[in-house]
């Protein structure tokens, strides 16, 4: 099984930092259009996906619901 690109990598393959590849990834207007287009490519080639499990820290919100069902026998 491959092992999932995370913002580390893509910062050290570019040697930036980890703040402007999250900025790259949000399409921020702080950083320039020639590095913001190089790691949206470098992402998009490398099947990128944001963790879960950070978002939903950071967002205070899992998209998660929990069912109880009881025993009806």
């Amino acid at each position: 099984m491959k092992k999932r690109i995370t913002l580390k990598h893509i910062a050290n393959e570019f040697e930036v930092s980890i703040a402007t590849v999250s900025k790259a990834l949000n399409d921020s207007y702080e950083i320039s259009v020639k590095t913001k287009e190089k790691i949206q490519q470098y992402a998009r080639a490398h099947n990128y996906k944001p963790n879960s499990v950070a978002l939903s820290l950071l967002n205070k919100k899992t998209k998660t619901i929990g069912v109880i069902i009881p025993n009806i026998m």
